[in-house]
């Protein structure tokens, strides 16, 4: 704590309070903090600071990035989407029916799929 409060936010001269946050190994008040083009997990809602993937419209860390079934992480494996869901081949087989070949979308519902 004593650190915390010898340390002062370089963008904005705040004083660092127990609330300061780290980023990239740098501390920063909460103002600054925020303005930060900072990607959060979508499974942890922790910051992403080295890689990480993107899908479904949001981020995840890599280990997060999990079938949302059997929560097996895809590891760079295909993964297949209903509702905004990611799961692996076999549980979208085993839930939804098999994906369509062009589209990925599930076979149960072609009747609403429009090209």
């Amino acid at each position: 704590k004593q650190w915390y409060q010898r340390r002062v936010a370089i963008t904005a001269g705040r004083p660092l309070t127990h609330r300061a946050k780290e980023l990239h190994s740098h501390l920063f008040c909460l103002p600054c903090y925020d303005t930060k083009e900072i990607s959060v997990c979508a499974a942890c809602k922790k910051p992403i600071e080295g890689r990480a993937v993107s899908a479904i419209d949001k981020k995840w860390h890599p280990e997060h990035f999990v079938c949302a079934h059997c929560e097996k992480p895809f590891a760079g494996e295909r993964f297949y989407e209903n509702k905004g869901m990611a799961y692996c081949e076999p549980h979208y087989k085993k839930l939804f029916g098999d994906p369509c070949f062009y589209c990925c979308q599930s076979t149960h519902n072609a009747a609403e799929v429009k090209f």
